[in-house]
């Protein structure tokens, strides 16, 4: 059974634009309390502790189950909490262009990550013509956020060791 809960235009274009063009809001809430698959005794990742989920692991990230979302994420020293591949690269975008870091990786835009994807782009499009599947444009730019955290992270650091800046997960 459904049930309907009021929240603000503010949140509800929030929840649409975690949610892309393939879940709900309904869904996104569902992810942030831990309620996914019939799990609801799991409790929310806000709920566990980072130092919970720290073990070694040679890509230094973090282990995380599958179906859970979110990441910590310093840009030099400013710390961001995404909670979705496509919420940390808007907020790196936004880091980007607010802070004129962009002009230190422009020479390189669009920036190839193999023959048929670019990561940044002034288009959404790759250079093969497809659209990027999860664009996430701001500033004239836009990431193709299609990709899980491993993949998503290590394009950051790419692009900031061009730029000469520091992405690194957050403790």
């Amino acid at each position: 059974m459904s049930e309907t809960i009021e929240v603000s235009a503010r949140v509800h274009a929030r929840l649409k634009e975690l949610a892309g063009p393939l879940f709900s809001p309904s869904d996104v809430i569902e992810r942030l309390l831990g309620l996914e698959s019939g799990n609801e005794s799991r409790p929310p990742r806000a709920a566990i502790r980072p130092a919970q989920l720290r073990s070694p692991a040679s890509t230094g990230l973090a282990p995380r189950n599958p179906r859970e979302r979110g990441i910590s994420v310093q840009f030099d020293e400013t710390r961001v909490d995404a909670v979705s591949v496509r919420d940390l690269y808007l907020q790196f975008l936004q880091y980007l262009v607010n802070k004129k870091l962009i002009a230190r990786i422009e020479q390189v835009i669009p920036y190839r990550t193999s023959n048929q994807r670019f990561l940044i782009a002034r288009k959404a499009v790759h250079p093969n013509g497809n659209d990027f599947v999860v664009p996430v444009g701001f500033g004239g730019y836009f990431m193709e956020a299609h990709k899980n955290y491993e993949t998503a992270m290590s394009g950051l650091q790419q692009l900031a060791k061009i730029g000469g800046f520091s992405v690194r997960e957050a403790n």
